[in-house]
């Protein structure tokens, strides 16, 4: 939101990650194959796209994601710059 909280379609995207991480680490028995159960998850929220937020918006974004230690939330166009690095480091 303008005021830097995150709104309430990505607070409920939030909430719905970490219920997922959540009941995976309560119910490893019930992880389906070929899920490692024992491997720790993380989350991954795609929200938005960043290249209409400015400088201040895009640090408080990173700021923000300091308070999950295993979830983040990121933007389209983040993602996409991601997919693109590991693409060049494989060859593509």
């Amino acid at each position: 939101t303008g005021r830097g909280r995150w709104n309430a379609k990505v607070t409920h995207a939030i909430q719905q990650v970490q219920d997922w991480m959540r009941w995976w680490r309560e119910h490893p028995r019930d992880v389906p194959a070929p899920f490692d159960a024992t491997i720790p998850v993380k989350g991954l929220v795609i929200a938005g796209r960043d290249r209409n937020l400015d400088e201040s918006e895009k640090r408080r974004l990173l700021h923000n994601n300091h308070q999950f230690h295993d979830l983040s939330v990121v933007t389209y166009d983040d993602l996409l710059r991601r997919l693109d690095r590991l693409m060049a480091a494989l060859g593509f």
